[in-house]
C-alpha cells in the first residue's frame, strides 16, 4: 500500500482512537462486571510498594514466610 499525504493523515487520526477505544472498553467491561456479575469495587491500596512486582510477590502479599 503506498505511503500517501491521506494514509499518513488517516493513520495519524487513527492512532490515538484506538487507544482512546481500548481505554472505555476497558471501563465498560468493569463497569459490566460491577453491573451484572455484582462484583465489589474495590480501590488500589495506599501501600504502592506492596502493588509492584506482582509476578514475583513479595512474602507481606502471598502471606508466606519461608
Amino acid at each position: 500500500m503506498p505511503l500517501t499525504d491521506a494514509r499518513l493523515l488517516w493513520l495519524t487520526v487513527k492512532s490515538p482512537l484506538l487507544i482512546l477505544k481500548v481505554i472505555a472498553l476497558i471501563h465498560l467491561h468493569a463497569a459490566w462486571l460491577w453491573l451484572v456479575k455484582k462484583l465489589p469495587f474495590r480501590r488500589k491500596g495506599d501501600d504502592i510498594p506492596l502493588q509492584r512486582n506482582l509476578r514475583h510477590p513479595t512474602p507481606e502479599l502471598t502471606g508466606r514466610h519461608d
